[in-house]
């Protein structure tokens, strides 16, 4: 099923296991062989495979303060509450301790998404059962109204690694459902907002080729202005950060990820085009990134993801002596599509340059 964004049903899931790296192998093979009618499905078995490995390994705790009236002291004592006990002549300290508990924001978000997923008639019967008896595990953890969650202000790092895909997924769920409530109608162009589609991109892009191909050292970083001179960059100078950069024993591959709904500029007195501001970032960073590759050949690439936009042929020209070129990656396809045309744009980094 393709989505009305444009992206098959299946490759969502894939950019998000690439992107997140947060499933086991059996779980990625278990999804991909079942068929997947409804956006809501597709998400129910990952969040159901991702809780039960996080069931597992044990929830996420944080330090939580608690008030309890003791015969012992525990923590800190309240000195006012434990004298109206003593005036009372009741034989009890008031008292303040932190205590361990898995009762906080994460896993609120991803009880109350179970929730939501496990009582939608939509999501299919046998995968409802398995959130039902999943949710056993979140006993002692309060419930939270989703569309009140602040996501762009949540912490993940360290301890909270793993729930990088399982949040995604939560945040996906709970935009499907204001959506639903607000216009009353069934959407799947809301599941992933155009803002998150370029971000997921990106994410799923270097984790693709950081796991297949970790020898080009796939990662994304900061790119500083060639300043021949030694003369120090200007504070009120942009900073330059590629999403992408692969490294060959003798090649190195700036990338840039473009996620737009048309890929073509549109003008009404010139034939469509290549957005210029576009070549003008890669070609920016190409040559700036050269400095710091001695003896390499360093090259820049914009790949556009396809979905329902216009075809855009594969485009290779040279700039001031260094290679740029424009490749879509068709996300309405089969993923052994797409993942053969990445796995090309890693050999090409590996080859040795031209003579």
């Amino acid at each position: 099923m393709i989505a009305s964004n444009g992206i098959v049903i299946r490759n969502i899931y894939h950019m998000l296991a690439y992107a997140y790296r947060a499933l086991r192998h059996r779980g990625r093979e278990r999804v991909e062989c079942e068929p997947f009618e409804h956006a809501e499905d597709l998400l129910a078995q990952i969040l159901e495979l991702g809780l039960a490995g996080l069931v597992k390994r044990g929830l996420h705790r944080d330090y939580r303060p608690f008030d309890e009236d003791l015969r012992t002291v525990r923590g800190t004592i309240r000195l006012a509450d434990s004298m109206r006990h003593r005036m009372h002549k009741r034989r009890l300290i008031a008292c303040t301790y932190d205590q361990l508990t898995p009762d906080n924001t994460l896993n609120r978000i991803l009880k109350s998404t179970a929730e939501k997923l496990a009582w939608n008639l939509v999501v299919r019967k046998d995968l409802r059962a398995n959130l039902k008896k999943t949710l056993a595990a979140f006993d002692g953890v309060a419930s939270i109204d989703l569309s009140t969650v602040r996501w762009s202000q949540l912490q993940i790092g360290g301890q909270t690694e793993t729930y990088g895909l399982l949040l995604n997924v939560c945040r996906l769920v709970a935009e499907r459902a204001l959506l639903t409530e607000e216009e009353g109608v069934r959407k799947l162009d809301a599941w992933i907002q155009d803002e998150n589609n370029s971000a997921l991109f990106e994410r799923f892009l270097r984790g693709y080729f950081a796991v297949q191909h970790p020898d080009l050292r796939p990662s994304g970083r900061a790119i500083r202005w060639d300043t021949s001179s030694g003369a120090p960059t200007s504070a009120i100078i942009p900073g330059m950060f590629a999403d992408l950069v692969l490294t060959g024993p003798e090649r190195v591959l700036v990338v840039d990820a473009k996620f737009y709904k048309r890929v073509l500029s549109d003008s009404r007195f010139e034939k469509q085009k290549i957005r210029s501001d576009h070549l003008y970032q890669i070609n920016a960073y190409v040559t700036n990134i050269a400095a710091a590759y001695p003896g390499k050949e360093t090259a820049g690439m914009l790949i556009y993801a396809k979905t329902e936009n216009e075809s855009v042929p594969d485009t290779a020209f040279r700039s001031a002596g260094h290679e740029l070129s424009v490749v879509t990656l068709d996300l309405t396809g089969d993923f052994a599509s797409i993942a053969a045309r990445l796995d090309a744009i890693a050999e090409s980094v590996r080859r040795s340059r031209s003579v």
